[in-house]
């Protein structure tokens, strides 16, 4: 169970930032909702929403990805206005990986990304962004 939260918390850094180094996408500051869908569990989780600045060099030089021990970002690709990833974490019980597509409009984005879990347990996590303004 440690492990499976460990992984949530990784869905949830990890999502805003893949996005990141589209072209279409403007900086400041974003509010980024992820909804996570787990089949099996009891009760929903609820959306979460957070606030993330993105600087024009973050999003220039894909600085917003964030290094994390374990993980390999892999087929990270940007297509006019889409992005799609797959990122590779490896751990004690097995590999977690993690595919995604997102669509930015400039000002907002919108996606889903799967987790596949070591045992093949899987969640999808639905991605909404919204840019609010400047960073201050």
């Amino acid at each position: 169970m440690k492990k499976f939260f460990a992984v949530l918390l990784a869905v949830l850094v990890f999502t805003p930032c893949a996005f990141a180094g589209a072209a279409p996408m403007q900086p400041g500051k974003w509010l980024i909702t992820t909804k996570m869908e787990i089949p099996g569990m009891p009760v929903a989780m609820p959306p979460r929403t957070v606030p993330v600045c993105y600087s024009k060099k973050d999003i220039e030089n894909k600085k917003v990805i964030p290094a994390r021990k374990g993980c390999d970002m892999k087929n990270y690709k940007v297509n006019g206005d889409t992005v799609s990833w797959k990122m590779v974490c490896s751990g004690k019980g097995g590999p977690t990986t993690m595919t995604g597509e997102m669509i930015s409009k400039g000002t907002s984005y919108t996606g889903n990304m799967t987790t596949v879990m070591p045992g093949g347990r899987k969640m999808t996590t639905h991605i909404s962004g919204k840019r609010i303004g400047d960073c201050r």
